[in-house]
């Protein structure tokens, strides 16, 4: 019964770690660290990033942040330009889509 169970066990298959493809980003600051403005603690600021990484790493740095961090980074896009919204608020890439395409535009 013992063998029977380890032979069950051993086939069972095992879960790999949810992989948010975040950690294997390095983003290069086109700024001076020093003049990073970014508060840690406070609201997500898309523009900041973008000053901070320029637009070409803007997505991969947006990508870190959880998708409630996003939507404040949302809010303040869209208080920025009246009249458009991401396609959807529950997916994060449609999110970082929308930002992404705003301040490609500026």
């Amino acid at each position: 019964m013992r063998a029977t169970y380890d032979e069950l066990a051993a086939l069972k298959p095992t879960r790999s770690p949810r992989r948010s493809g975040r950690e294997d980003i390095d983003l290069v600051p086109i700024v001076s660290p020093d003049d990073a403005r970014q508060n840690p603690f406070g609201a997500l600021d898309p523009y900041e990033l973008l000053r901070m990484y320029g637009i070409g790493q803007l997505r991969a740095a947006l990508s870190r942040y959880s998708l409630t961090k996003l939507k404040e980074a949302t809010a303040l896009v869209e208080q920025k330009n009246p009249g458009n919204k991401p396609k959807s608020r529950s997916r994060k890439d449609d999110v970082i889509d929308y930002v992404v395409e705003m301040l490609n535009r500026q």
